[in-house]
């Protein structure tokens, strides 16, 4: 756990800025999402990671995004606990590369109990 923020907490009371960077853990989380069965449900990178640093679409923190959600595909069919529609819904990926106000953040995820929603 890497959780720099507690449970219910605003990112945007983090200060100083995390000392970790995402080029040291990167290689960390390969390792896990490589293996083979790997549980890993959830990810949240730090607020400044996706928002302040935010690297470019050919950095290797947004290649990451493609191997995650490709570990995520090849555990098969995900479906939404409420109404039963498989997910990520359509293009939709599980963590989004888009250049939006949603880069990094992982969809379709409760930050609760980890189970899948597609709301």
């Amino acid at each position: 756990d890497l959780s720099l923020v507690g449970d219910h907490q605003s990112h945007f009371l983090l200060s100083p800025r995390p000392p970790l960077l995402w080029i040291h853990v990167l290689p960390i989380l390969d390792s896990i999402i490589a293996r083979e069965g790997c549980a890993l449900m959830h990810l949240q990178f730090p607020y400044v990671w996706r928002e302040f640093e935010r690297p470019s679409t050919a950095s290797e923190f947004h290649a990451f995004f493609g191997r995650y959600n490709q570990m995520y595909r090849s555990r098969g069919v995900v479906s939404c606990l409420e109404c039963n529609i498989r997910l990520p819904i359509g293009q939709n990926l599980w963590i989004t590369g888009t250049l939006d106000n949603c880069y990094g953040l992982q969809r379709h995820t409760c930050y609760d109990c980890f189970k899948h929603y597609c709301y």
